[in-house]
């Protein structure tokens, strides 16, 4: 099997609901398997999910210790050669999105990026030559992203010790750590529900705490003076 559709939800229903029409409307259904991790809901999922149960391949609902840890249960019990997380309120852009990006999805890139849409519309796209400056800020649309599985094998889950930006730190260490070849696509893969948690307050300071703890000593020197640049940018524009 080619691709692995994983969400993880907790206390979303409505926004299950949209994913998994979204996920059931696709005319290459029959092309992957679909994996929801629901973390103890307490809003009727699990009866969802249960009455629902001939349309997704595989469901658990139990508690979780965070986004991280739900996502690395999905991909634990994946069997598709890519991965990709399209979670509760997330949607495909329209039925044809999985046919068209299947031939992409081939071993000689470990990683094949998208294009997502976010809640007003608005694009949001890998860069294709992607440098580190770039990861100050949301340098891809998760939803949009196909990883292969054997690359969380190889090189390790992510990281739960953090609770938003584990997928843009995973990402930074395939690239400038591991060199991982990857491919960007100009096909609309995703809607989001809402802006990924990675840019809050909360994602910047874990950004902090990651570079100061694993990257290596020029690319944590160049990201903190990325960050104190963008601290004077907001201090001399009256916003500090």
């Amino acid at each position: 099997m080619k691709l692995s559709v994983i969400t993880i939800t907790r206390n979303n229903l409505s926004g299950l609901q949209k994913t998994l029409a979204s996920v059931a409307a696709q005319s290459a259904r029959k092309d992957f398997e679909f994996i929801v991790i629901d973390g103890a809901s307490s809003d009727g999922t699990k009866e969802f999910l249960t009455a629902h149960k001939e349309e997704i391949d595989f469901f658990i609902s139990e508690a979780d210790s965070g986004i991280y840890n739900a996502m690395n249960k999905g991909i634990l019990h994946a069997h598709g050669a890519y991965c990709i997380f399209m979670n509760s309120g997330d949607m495909f852009a329209d039925p044809e999105v999985v046919r068209d990006m299947l031939p992409h999805l081939d071993k000689e890139y470990a990683m094949v990026f998208g294009v997502g849409l976010d809640a007003a519309g608005k694009e949001h796209s890998a860069i294709p030559h992607v440098k580190l400056r770039h990861f100050w800020g949301v340098s891809f649309p998760h939803q949009a992203s196909f990883i292969r599985r054997d690359l969380f094998e190889k090189y390790g889950l992510y990281r739960e010790e953090y609770r938003c930006a584990s997928d843009i730190f995973f990402f930074y260490e395939m690239i400038f750590v591991r060199k991982i070849p990857y491919k960007v696509t100009s096909r609309i893969v995703a809607r989001n529900e809402e802006a990924g948690i990675s840019g809050t307050a909360t994602g910047r300071k874990e950004w902090r705490h990651y570079a100061l703890h694993h990257m290596n000593f020029f690319h944590r020197v160049y990201c903190l003076l990325l960050e104190l640049y963008a601290m004077l940018q907001k201090f001399f524009s009256g916003e500090l």
